[in-house]
């Protein structure tokens, strides 16, 4: 069953001209439209969510029932209040099932030769489903909080922030111009940043990282872990690492390498521009590779036993 209803509303912005002449300051206030949906849908093995969001907040959590349940709030302001009504009603929605797969989708739709909405629109969903369902999610221009996920999970996001906790599986994660942050993250985990920096704790198993321009900050824990990171223009500090629980292989080129005296690294100039360093304790299966071009490398300073 889907509720629809729309409630209308006043607030004051703090939007203020300020007029140097007379120092007179005008205030305006914005004209807020609202959309609220809701609906559900049973949950069956085998079943895919795919979520594609436009201007969308996401928060995407699990529950122990086998249904998928979606509440979608849709806004627009504007100072007209017919504008923002009008600009709200391009603020597409669906929610459909083919067959396995459940969509979810809102869009701002865009007729031909019309004009662009003036209003500022908005969508923010609530999704609620099994943790050992699948989630594909593109998001464009909004953020992301995903969290308690037990299978595969798909990001694909633009001006995006991401907030990550409690994930393990098959995690595949491609943002450009959105950090990325991450907590208690396991599994095979690919993850491609464009401009964006990446700050990530409690990581385990299979990690590949491929950054251009952005800043990585790993905070390690004594996990088992194989990390490989290739970067360009992307400075990486790996946090207090326990001493002899990892090794480690790190490359820059154009970049400088700093090592905590306490593990001892083993530092070598392979070229002008190109420094390495290597560290094994001999008593670790976890590793981490590191490569950076036009970036530093920085580990430590390490935990002690």
């Amino acid at each position: 069953m889907v509720v629809n209803y729309q409630s209308i509303f006043q607030h004051c912005a703090a939007a203020f001209l300020l007029f140097w002449g007379g120092g007179l300051i005008a205030q305006e206030t914005l004209q807020v439209v609202t959309q609220n949906y809701q609906e559900s849908i049973p949950f069956g093995l085998g079943t895919e969510v795919s979520i594609e969001g436009e201007k969308a907040d996401v928060y995407l959590s699990s529950w122990d029932r086998n249904q998928v349940a979606v509440y979608l709030d849709l806004s627009s302001a504007h100072q007209d209040r017919r504008v923002a009504e009008q600009d709200l009603e391009r603020m597409q929605h669906t929610m459909i099932q083919e067959g396995s797969k459940i969509i979810v989708r809102n869009y701002i739709s865009k007729p031909e030769g019309g004009e662009r909405p003036e209003s500022m629109l908005k969508a923010k969903y609530t999704i609620i489903l099994p943790a050992n369902c699948p989630v594909n999610l593109s998001n464009f221009f909004g953020s992301a909080d995903v969290r308690d996920l037990q299978n595969a999970v798909v990001i694909n996001s633009e001006f995006c922030q991401l907030d990550l906790l409690n994930l393990r599986g098959q995690i595949s994660i491609s943002t450009r111009f959105g950090d990325i942050n991450g907590r208690q993250i396991a599994g095979n985990v690919q993850i491609f940043s464009n401009r964006s920096n990446i700050n990530l704790s409690e990581i385990q198993g299979v990690v590949n990282i491929k950054s251009r321009y952005g800043r990585i900050e790993l905070d390690a824990q004594p996990e088992n872990l194989d990390l490989a990171i290739d970067a360009v223009r992307t400075d990486i500090v790996f946090n207090e690492p326990p001493v002899g629980y990892y090794s480690f292989l790190l490359r820059t080129q154009n970049g400088e390498i700093i090592t905590p005296k306490e593990m001892n690294f083993q530092v070598r100039q392979l070229s002008a521009d190109t420094q390495e360093a290597l560290y094994n304790p001999g008593t670790t299966e976890s590793e981490v590779k590191i490569h950076t071009t036009f970036g530093n490398i920085v580990i430590g300073p390490p935990l002690s036993n």
